[in-house]
């Protein structure tokens, strides 16, 4: 859904059959599972950041220590 590289990880924010997926370096670090898309977030935390990806109802985002780096607006 989203990807973006940011202070040297490829962070992507994925979503396979009904799991939501936040990827970093090829590594899942969390996921949350749900037939219907409701607003959520996924962290991470990886040598003093953290990363964060998720919907807030109308769009998808990553941020990296509390600042946006990607956002794309989903249409379900």
């Amino acid at each position: 859904m989203l990807k973006e590289q940011a202070f040297g990880y490829d962070i992507c924010y994925r979503r396979v059959k009904h799991t939501n997926e936040l990827v970093i370096n090829g590594n899942v670090y969390d996921e949350i599972e749900a037939v219907v898309e409701f607003p959520h977030m996924l962290q991470a935390y990886l040598e003093g950041h953290r990363i964060t990806a998720g919907y807030n109802g109308v769009q998808s985002f990553i941020l990296v220590d509390d600042q946006t780096v990607a956002k794309k607006v989903r249409l379900i």
